[in-house]
C-alpha cells in the first residue's frame, strides 16, 4: 500500500494579506463541559455547550519596502474587530536583527450567534513606519547600545456569555487594549525616555564569557474607538 501524501499548507485564518506568508496554523475545538456525580461518587450525566473553535496563524513578513504597521491594515487600525469571520483577541510582532519580522495572531468564533461587530481600538503608529526587517526603535534609550531582538504584543480582555440553553448568547471586548514591548540590546542601556510607555523596567547582564546586554520592558494602553 502506497503512503498517503500529506498536504503541506499553513492557513491564513485572519486575512493578513499578500505580504504575510503563513508558516503554521492551528485550530482547536472549544466547548464548555459540565458533569454530575451521584451521591455514591459515580458519574451520572454531563452537558457540552457553547461550541466553537479557536484559531491561530503565524506568518513571516515580506515586503521590498517594509512598513509592517501599514501592511497589517485593519488588524491594527481596528484591533479586536472580526477578521475573516474570527474575533481577534491577540496579535504579536517579533523582530530580530537582520531578518524579516514574524507575526502571530489568535482568535476564535462560536457555532451559535457568532461574533459580527465588536469594539476595537486603533493601535497603529506604535510600531514605527519602515519597520519589518531588523529591529526598529520602539522606545528611546540612551547608552552605547543596539536593539537585536524585540516583540510587540497587543492583547485585550474578551468576555463571552451563554444564554438559557447554554449556547453562545453574546460577547464583547473589554478595554483598554494592552500593548507590551520587550526589547533586547547589545550593550547596556543607561537611561530611557518614556514617551507614551508606562511601567518601564531595565535589566542588565554582565558575563565573563559574553558581551554585556540589557533588556527593556514597558507597556501602554489604547482605548476603544
Amino acid at each position: 500500500m502506497a503512503e498517503s501524501a500529506p498536504t503541506i499548507l499553513a492557513v491564513d485564518y485572519f486575512g493578513a494579506g499578500a505580504n504575510f506568508h503563513a508558516q503554521n496554523s492551528n485550530t482547536e475545538e472549544l466547548k464548555e463541559f459540565d458533569f454530575v456525580i451521584g451521591p455514591e461518587g459515580n458519574y451520572k450525566c454531563s452537558s457540552e455547550f457553547d461550541d466553537g473553535d479557536g484559531y491561530s496563524s503565524t506568518y513571516r513578513y515580506c515586503n521590498g519596502t517594509p512598513d509592517i504597521d501599514t501592511d497589517l491594515g485593519t488588524l491594527l487600525t481596528q484591533f479586536g474587530a472580526v477578521a475573516d469571520s474570527k474575533a481577534v483577541t491577540g496579535l504579536r510582532v517579533e523582530f530580530e536583527a537582520g531578518i524579516s519580522a514574524t507575526v502571530s495572531i489568535e482568535g476564535h468564533q462560536h457555532d451559535t450567534n457568532p461574533h459580527d461587530t465588536l469594539r476595537n481600538a486603533d493601535c497603529s503608529g506604535i510600531i514605527p513606519g519602515s519597520s519589518g526587517v531588523g529591529v526598529p526603535t520602539l522606545i528611546t534609550v540612551s547608552g552605547t547600545v543596539s536593539p537585536v531582538r524585540a516583540s510587540v504584543e497587543f492583547s485585550l480582555n474578551h468576555v463571552d456569555k451563554a444564554g438559557a440553553d447554554g449556547s453562545h448568547f453574546h460577547g464583547q471586548n473589554m478595554g483598554p487594549v494592552r500593548v507590551a514591548i520587550t526589547v533586547e540590546y547589545e550593550g547596556q542601556v543607561s537611561g530611557t525616555t518614556a514617551g507614551n510607555w508606562l511601567n518601564l523596567k531595565v535589566a542588565k547582564s554582565d558575563d565573563n564569557q559574553d558581551t554585556p546586554t540589557s533588556t527593556v520592558t514597558a507597556e501602554q494602553f489604547v482605548d476603544f474607538s
